[in-house]
């Protein structure tokens, strides 16, 4: 690496805005502006910047602001709230373990939870030598407002099997080992909120900047 011209191997060295440097003969661009957005991410749609096969991706949907990446992932199954930013310093805060940033998922199964079961999983299960956890499974029932956002989401008048499922950790697919583990399929899963930041008013698809730093 190079710094206005002097190599340096010395990996906590600070550089500033106006500094030059190079990694590798290639100069690196800091970006003009941080921008965090909301992003609704559709079923079907990757968290990736590119699929070999050619599936759509979240970044078809978002603006062309240098440097974008998604805090977290969500399956290709799953959809809800992605936050995307060219801020790594946000993404450390929102993504590392230390910050116990709370995650909220409603989660549509094939039936009712029994107690017994929704106990089981609050205590948390052990899945091929990993372990899941989850803060907190409550019923949900289903909005008028959800059912304008989410095709093909229950009416308010439904009696449905949706749970509202709290979480700190992210682990991969989580929350579909935790309710297969007891004998349940999730049917649609998607995730409504990341600490104060809600997926409130985004169709599938859609953006928002978010200024709430």
């Amino acid at each position: 690496m190079r710094v206005n011209g002097r190599v340096t191997t010395d990996l906590a060295t600070q550089v500033e805005a106006c500094d030059s440097v190079e990694v590798d003969g290639a100069s690196i661009v800091l970006p003009a502006e941080t921008v965090v957005f909301r992003y609704h991410k559709p079923r079907g749609v990757l968290c990736s910047h590119e699929d070999p096969h050619g599936g759509a991706l979240i970044y078809d949907d978002l603006p062309k602001v240098p440097g974008l990446f998604s805090i977290g992932r969500l399956d290709k199954e799953s959809e809800g709230l992605i936050l995307v930013t060219n801020d790594g310093a946000f993404a450390q805060e929102v993504a590392h373990p230390s910050f116990e940033t709370e995650k909220e998922y409603v989660v549509l199964l094939d039936r009712f939870l029994m107690a017994s079961d929704r106990a089981r999983l609050l205590r948390g299960v052990c899945v091929d030598g990993v372990c899941y956890h989850c803060d907190a499974i409550r019923l949900h029932r289903p909005t008028a407002e959800e059912g304008a956002l989410l095709p093909d989401w229950p009416t308010p008048d439904q009696k449905a099997p949706l749970y509202s499922v709290l979480l700190h950790e992210g682990k991969k697919r989580e929350i579909r080992h935790l309710f297969q583990s007891a004998g349940y399929r999730v049917d649609r899963l998607v995730r409504v909120r990341i600490e104060d930041v809600r997926l409130d008013g985004l169709a599938p698809g859609e953006y928002a900047r978010w200024e709430g730093r």
